[in-house]
């Protein structure tokens, strides 16, 4: 009977050895690029482990690391974002995350959402908004915003992508 008890005791200890949690730091990075007349937001996902779902920050890319209110002057466009950035906390659903909030985006003073987003989402089993592109584009400024899925193993995926000209 001990015998059993150790093997029991030994096993469990080998399964509980394998086992681990993985996680993700899902953040948002953007370029104001006024010679290349683009403004970019993009989705970055570091992982615990190195992964075909990372997504590292772009080369020349920031990462909004605090709440942050700024214009960013694109040929003719005029961009003003105020982007709110919560940090984990002890408690909580999902409060491991870095959460990124768009509360305005404007576009030569026009709203581009009609309300609040939330950037690269991880705990949302939706589509989450993980890109934001606008540059001037003739007499027009034209604007994308682009949601999808993120996966381990995969990154993003089932991209769908909405257009609004300004």
């Amino acid at each position: 009977m001990r015998i059993a008890k150790l093997f029991v005791f030994a096993i469990t200890l080998f399964f509980v050895s394998l086992a681990h949690a993985d996680w993700t730091d899902p953040q948002a990075a953007y370029l104001c690029d006024g010679k290349g007349q683009v403004f970019l937001v993009k989705a970055v996902v570091l992982t615990s482990t190195p992964d075909e779902g990372t997504v590292l920050r772009p080369t020349g890319y920031s990462t909004f690391k605090s709440d942050k209110k700024f214009k960013c002057v694109i040929g003719k466009a005029v961009v003003d974002a105020d982007i709110e950035v919560r940090e984990p906390h002890p408690g909580g659903n999902c409060a491991a995350n870095t959460y990124t909030l768009i509360n305005s985006l404007r576009v030569n003073g026009k709203e581009f959402f009609r309300d609040r987003q939330f950037f690269n989402d991880a705990c949302s089993d939706d589509p989450v908004l993980y890109k934001i592109e606008i540059r001037p584009l003739g007499a027009k400024v034209h604007a994308e915003a682009c949601y999808a899925r993120w996966a381990w193993g995969v990154g993003f995926t089932e991209t769908n992508c909405v257009v609004k000209d300004f």
